[in-house]
Order: structure tokens, then sequence, then C-alpha cells
């Protein structure tokens, strides 16, 4: 009994970790949409930068994330989770100290490669501890803390940028570290099984995408692809045609976008 009931304090403790770390990670994404057109005009950045750091994140997240999965497979997952949350805090410092386009660049591209890793491989971690009853909940929990901080990332952003346009970067760094820390001290290995990638695989899985769009699933995928590119381009333009057209500062656009993401969480 003493057992079972260590284990459940164990799994109940990694489960809220995991699920701040992804909030974390959300919500420090969310806070840059607000922030970015401020950055690119301090330093002399067009309309397009916006969009190539927007669609930068996401081609690092669809390129990395596969390769991370993988790795958890064969190295256990915390090695990994701890470098997704250590690669976020570094990309939020590179962007708490930018001082020119490149180093906006190099964030986004850290952040979208390294934080990868956050979401798959802590939907892996729930289910190496989660009992088949209790996974679908736990699971749930993961997808909670996504839309959460989509919902409420930009708008404190908004808020946290009203003294610099750093502070915002600096302060979620400082959580991602402690997370991090955290993670080292509680956050027990949950894969006591390794297992080996054989030569022939891809790391991209892309014949089994090609199987899944083929499938049942399929339009299901073609319509999310569709939904989310919509988005994308949405709050990747929106930010710059607010500041540029009605003269916003990055606590209205926060806030209006932080009105968008409740009305798509609701919807």
């Amino acid at each position: 009994m003493r057992t079972n009931a260590g284990t459940t304090v164990h799994t109940t403790r990694a489960q809220l970790l995991l699920s701040t770390s992804i909030l974390i990670a959300m919500i420090a994404y969310g806070m840059t949409l607000p922030l970015f057109p401020f950055l690119l005009d301090s330093f002399g950045g067009r309309g397009l930068h916006m969009g190539l750091l927007v669609a930068a994140y996401g081609v690092m997240q669809l390129l990395c994330a596969p390769i991370w999965g993988r790795m958890s497979d064969r190295t256990g997952r915390k090695p990994v989770l701890l470098l997704g949350m250590a690669g976020l805090a570094a990309s939020l410092l590179v962007f708490a100290l930018a001082r020119n386009l490149s180093m906006l660049y190099l964030g986004q591209l850290l952040m979208g490669g390294l934080t990868s890793a956050l979401f798959p491989v802590a939907s892996a971690y729930v289910t190496d501890v989660s009992s088949s009853e209790a996974r679908a909940g736990a699971l749930g929990k993961i997808g909670a803390a996504t839309g959460l901080g989509i919902v409420v990332g930009p708008g404190i952003g908004g808020l946290l940028a009203f003294d610099s346009l750093s502070l915002p970067f600096f302060i979620s760094a400082a959580a991602a570290l402690l997370v991090c820390a955290f993670m080292v001290i509680f956050l027990p290995e949950s894969l006591h099984h390794r297992t080996t990638t054989h030569a022939g695989d891809s790391p991209f899985g892309l014949a089994a995408a090609a199987r899944a769009l083929r499938g049942p699933i399929g339009i299901g995928l073609l319509l999310l692809f569709a939904v989310y590119f919509g988005k994308s381009n949405l709050s990747g333009v929106f930010s710059l045609f607010a500041m540029e057209k009605f003269g916003y500062g990055t606590t209205e656009i926060g806030g209006l976008l932080m009105i968008m993401g409740l009305g798509y969480a609701l919807v």
C-alpha cells in the first residue's frame, strides 16, 4: 500500500512538472508575437522578417520533434526533457540580449528546435508512468497546458514589456531554468527499457506519415493543417498590422492576441 501511495505521489509530481514545462514553453512562444514587431522595428527589420521568424519556429519544430522522440527512446526521457528546457532558457536569453536581426533568428531557431523535444517526450513520459485508465486524463493535462500557454502568453508578454522589451524574456528564462532545476531533482527517469533505432528507420517517419494521410484520419489531418496554417499566418501578421496601422503598443497587441487565443480555445 505504501509503495502504491509513493508511486502515485511521484507520478503526480512528474505530471505537474511536465505540464508546467509545457506551459512555460508555450507562454514563451506566445510572448514573442506581440514583442517581435517592436524588436524588428528597432533593428530596422520589415514585415518579411516577421513572417520568416514565425515560419522558422514551425519548420524547426517539424524537423526536430521526430528526432527528439527517437532519441528519448534510446537515451531515456529525462535527458531529452532537460535539453528542451535548457534550450528554451538559452533561446529566451538570446532574445533578451538581441542587438540585431541575426540574434532574433538564432533565438527563434533554438526555441523551435530544442523546445520541440518537450511536447512529444512529455507525452511519452506520461504514457510510460500512467495506467491505461489514467492515461487519457494525464495526456489531457499536457494538452490543456499547451492551450493555456498559447492563450495567456501574448498577454503576459505585452504586460511585462511595459518598461523594457527584454524584461519578459529574462523573466521567462529564469522560470525555465527554475523548472529545469526541479526536473533534475524531482523528475525520475520513466523509461527503463531502452530501444534501438534500426539502420533503415527514418527519424522523420515519412512512410508512416504517408500511410496516415491515406488512412481514415487523412482528411482530418489535412483540415488540421489548414487551420493551423491560417492561424499561424494571422498570428504572424496581426501584431505587425496592429502596430503600424493603429499605433498599438505591446500591451494592446498582447491583449488582442490573448482574446483571439481564447476564441480558438473555445471553438
